[in-house]
């Protein structure tokens, strides 16, 4: 059996948290499914690297809350895109709180779509689940970095968004000026069929 098959299954059973193509993953996180992977998100790796100073690493995690698992074959297809010298790595986090677990003292790289689904008690069951996981966030020093997103018919930045105070110096927000780009992953998959 390919060693990249093996690791996969131990990602998927649990026994491992992650598989990165290098060693240690950084400290700037971007985290996504980038199915496709497009011109936004290179735009962003352009504006993240800029202002923190250090290499992303796209975080795939093959677990979604929201999605089915990724297969194998998807996998294959998302590491296919990325460029020499550009650091991945795939883990079985598909929450934050996991994922400061993994990546303690990082950034991680968001958009305001994901950002309004962070703070939302929905996602946790309760009130009280979702302030236990976002403590998480606080013990691993986690910090975050905004890129504003069209929602609906309005584009949104962090500007637009009521942080809860133990959280106001853990986010950092790019402007509109900064960043816009109207492009996403769901959308270009639509249109291709």
């Amino acid at each position: 059996m390919p060693r990249r098959i093996i690791e996969w299954q131990a990602l998927k059973d649990r026994s491992i948290n992650y598989i990165a193509n290098s060693e240690p993953p950084t400290k700037l996180v971007f985290p996504g499914t980038f199915q496709p992977l497009h011109k936004g998100h290179l735009n962003i790796q352009k504006i993240a690297e800029e202002t923190i100073g250090i290499p992303i690493t796209f975080e795939i995690s093959i677990f979604n809350i929201e999605k089915a698992s990724l297969s194998y074959s998807e996998i294959e297809k998302i590491l296919d895109q990325f460029r020499s010298g550009q650091n991945w790595v795939l883990t079985n986090a598909p929450r934050f709180d996991e994922k400061a677990a993994i990546f303690k003292q990082s950034t991680f790289i968001l958009g305001m779509d994901t950002l309004l689904r962070l703070f939302d008690p929905k996602f946790y069951g309760s009130d009280q689940a979702m302030q236990s996981r976002l403590q998480v966030l606080i013990e691993n020093d986690i910090r975050f970095m905004v890129f504003g997103r069209r929602i609906e018919s309005h584009f949104m930045t962090l500007n637009d968004f009521l942080l809860p105070e133990a959280f106001k110096d853990r986010f950092i927000g790019i402007s509109e000026t900064e960043f816009r780009e109207d492009i996403s992953s769901s959308e270009i998959k639509i249109g291709r069929h």
